[in-house]
Formats: C-alpha cells, structure tokens, sequence
C-alpha cells in the first residue's frame, strides 16, 4: 500500500512539472514614457516588469513584485520583428489605453482584449 501511495504521488508530481514546463510565460522590463490606462486601472509612467502567460491568457505588470495592473490579452503576428519595445496606446475620452506591446526583438504583438478606440502609439 506504502509503494502504491509513493507511486501516485511521484507521478502527480511529474504531471504537475510538465503543466509548468510547458506554461509560456513571457516577461520583460518595459519603461511608459506616460501614464496609461490598463483594464480600468491606471498605470503611472515609469519602469514596470510585464509579463504575458500565453497558458491564462493574462497580462500582468508589476512595480516593486506588487501586481499594479492585469488584463486578458492574445498574441498576434506581426508583420516583422520589432526593433526595441513598442507600446501602442490609443485614446479614449481623458485616458491613454494601452492596446498593444511587442517586445523587441519578437515577431509577436500582445494585444489586449479590452483596448478598442482610435489608434495612436508610443514607444
């Protein structure tokens, strides 16, 4: 019973480091040269970490290891790689929406699924 109980639970084990090893998780230090609005939250201009998990659906930033703002968010291909950071923002009466961030160096937008307006950009 003892070797049984060990089995199951080495097994679960393994299960759950497959789930984690296969989660995509995107992350990087992105700097708003103005503040910005994401998912009903207002982000301050400044350093933050961003992070994309490809797995929830979820964008999320921080400032200090503290979660300031999150929103559901997919992934599209964009036409080439981005050269550095690009933030695109777009207006919505007093506010400046976050719509998009590509990341440097990748060929892929994260698009926010809330952001909808005319568009406008800032890097």
């Amino acid at each position: 019973m003892k070797n049984s109980k060990w089995s199951l639970s080495a097994a679960l084990l393994c299960v759950m480091t497959a789930i984690v090893a296969f989660a995509d998780v995107k992350s990087k230090s992105i700097t708003l040269s103005t503040n910005v609005s994401v998912n009903g939250a207002k982000v301050k201009a400044g350093m933050y970490k961003v992070e994309f998990d490809s797995e929830t659906n979820e964008l999320s930033f921080f400032k200090n290891n503290k979660v300031i703002a999150k929103s559901t968010a997919h992934t599209e291909r964009a036409a080439r790689k981005a050269e550095g950071t690009r933030i695109e923002t777009t207006q919505k009466g007093n506010d400046r929406v976050l719509t998009s961030i590509t990341f440097g160096g990748k060929d892929e937008r994260i698009v926010l699924s809330e952001a909808k307006g005319d568009a406008g950009s800032m890097q």
